[in-house]
């Protein structure tokens, strides 16, 4: 225990601590259901929640001055906060009738317009509530504080309750509930089916192709002791098991330094640079990821360090963006596979701090670059490479990220200070076409130029970390303007949540770092499902006819 001296030379003055919680309840909800037909959900759908139950609680609090011995004492005339009053409601909605007892799952929920959860995104629950999903027979605890011990389960109803949600009257809730959905998420690692490495500590040297759902792993003496050559090894995120690992054609003499490797989405090939040769350059180049040949190359100048960031397909040919960090300038590729080409333009001077992947049309292919206040879309036209800025920010840019569904530049600036803004940029104008604000700081999940794109999301979102250290992984909801925590990623790995690697479209990411192994996190959530005219037809025949299932026979089905 430690003590500091306060304004008398004795004990610090204490800060004023509550001295009384009052709490009273109020306003029981007329039962809103009386009267009115129960919904039916068939499969999927929406319904709005009809208020059943429900009370108010005030809960207001004031303040007195106490010593560690918690005694009133003289606060030296001080005066005492004003005392707080906190208003909140605990409320049962009824969504539908479970005519057919399959009982259902809750995808979404929504109160007053916001958020709430979304299984189907693996969403964290922004507001405490208990779903009963129809079978229950359980009784809810605000029904028996409503109605006393003759409350009841309300088995066969879909129902909804929030517990002290912060609103002075019963929010209106709209659900997605769905009785055909099914469960997913969960751990497991994927399986090596060759020597397993000792350890996996380096970031760039794995990567990530969504299309074909595969981890790219560079082995080399640092992560194998034994070998004598760098391998590729490939494993597959669906069947969480390695295919194969290859040995990459002369790469003897860089198997125990650094690599980096990016691939070409949905190709079977990777770039790949090397460590250093012995007159201090590095080659970037092209390999199958099959066959672990040799397609292209390019040489670097001595004594750079590139990272090569991105790829962009361009008709048949592949676009990367490359940088050489601390400002040294922004390296742009074109690589034409058939011709086994490799050719690299340089340009200064346009920064090197956020990428994100841009604009891809039958003509030209583009990359957008944030370096200081301007955020500067590069484009390939098949023959040259242009600049245009397009956007030019005021206050501090934590990341930018381009979304194809949209067609807007998303960036996050932080403007005034403590305000974080989400700006949807038109890059042709460089106006901002809509705006919102989050409540939490996000940035890029990026070592900056140490790491190429490791976050892919879904078409109309955007995927950011957030926290200190990068602990957490949030999604961005373009259309519907709302940040949500998708998981705690550093309390899952144990790390950096920038090492991680990120599918919206499979709910999943991967991480390694620190571990031996590759782990696939999946998020808790539910995907939701449709009944077949079948099974519809037998639920009303055998739940509200007079029929067995042993008496009905489908014919054309």
């Amino acid at each position: 225990m430690s003590f500091k001296l306060g304004r008398w030379g004795g004990l610090e003055a204490q800060r004023p601590q509550s001295g009384k919680d009052t709490t009273r309840r109020t306003g029981l909800i007329t039962p809103g259901a009386l009267g009115r037909p129960k919904p039916a959900v068939i499969g999927t759908g929406r319904v709005d929640g009809i208020p059943v139950y429900g009370l108010t609680k005030v809960v207001r609090t004031s303040y007195s001055y106490k010593n560690w011995a918690d005694q009133y004492w003289d606060h030296g005339g001080e005066p005492l906060p004003e005392p707080t009053t906190a208003v909140t409601i605990s409320a049962g909605y009824l969504l539908c009738k479970d005519y057919f007892r399959r009982g259902y799952k809750l995808i979404r929920l929504e109160a007053n317009g916001d958020v709430q959860f979304d299984a189907e995104n693996g969403s964290i629950p922004k507001c405490a509530f208990r779903f009963y999903n129809g079978l229950q027979t359980a009784v809810d605890p605000i029904a028996t504080q409503v109605v006393g011990a003759n409350a009841g389960a309300h088995t066969g109803d879909v129902l909804i309750f929030l517990e002290d949600f912060p609103a002075s009257s019963a929010p209106t809730i709209t659900c997605v509930i769905s009785n055909a959905a099914t469960d997913v998420g969960g751990i497991v690692e994927i399986e090596w089916t060759g020597e397993e490495p000792v350890n996996l500590n380096n970031a760039p040297r794995n990567a990530y192709d969504p299309i074909e759902g595969r981890i790219y792993q560079i082995l080399g003496s640092n992560e194998i002791p034994s070998l004598t050559t760098m391998y590729l090894s490939v494993l597959d995120v669906d069947t969480v098991t390695e295919l194969y690992r290859v040995p990459l054609e002369d790469t003897t003499e860089f198997v125990g330094s650094n690599a980096w490797i990016l691939p070409l989405r949905g190709t079977g090939y990777v770039v790949i640079r090397t460590g250093t040769t012995l007159d201090s350059r590095s080659l970037a180049r092209v390999y199958n990821a099959v066959t672990g040949q040799i397609i292209a190359e390019w040489m670097e100048e001595p004594h750079e360090a590139i990272g090569w960031m991105m790829s962009q397909p361009f008709d048949d040919k592949w676009l990367l963006l490359g940088d050489t960090g601390g400002g040294g300038g922004t390296l742009l590729a074109v690589i034409d596979i058939a011709l086994g080409s490799f050719s690299v333009t340089r340009i200064a001077g346009i920064g090197d701090v956020f990428f994100s992947l841009g604009r891809v049309s039958a003509g030209s292919t583009s990359f957008f670059i944030q370096g200081g206040s301007t955020c500067t879309e590069v484009t390939y036209d098949g023959e040259t490479w242009s600049t245009a800025i397009a956007y030019s920010s005021f206050g501090i840019v934590q990341g930018i990220q381009y979304d194809p569904l949209t067609e807007y530049l998303l960036v996050l600036e932080e403007i005034p200070t403590g305000t974080h803004n989400v700006q949807l940029v038109a890059p042709d104008t460089g106006a901002i076409a809509d705006a919102f604000t989050i409540s939490t700081r996000v940035f890029a999940l990026t070592f900056g130029g140490s790491t190429g794109i490791r976050a892919f999301p879904k078409p109309g979102f955007g995927l950011f970390g957030s926290g200190a250290g990068s602990e957490d992984l949030w999604s961005i909801d373009i259309n519907n303007h709302t940040a949500t925590l998708l998981d705690d990623v550093q309390e899952e790995t144990g790390n950096d949540a920038r090492n991680g690697l990120y599918d919206q479209a499979r709910s999943s990411y991967f991480a390694a770092y620190g571990n031996t192994v590759w782990t696939k996190y999946t998020l808790p959530g539910t995907q939701p499902g449709q009944i077949s005219l079948e099974s519809h037809i037998t639920d009303v025949l055998t739940c509200l006819g007079p029929y067995d299932i042993n008496e009905l026979v489908f014919e054309g089905f």
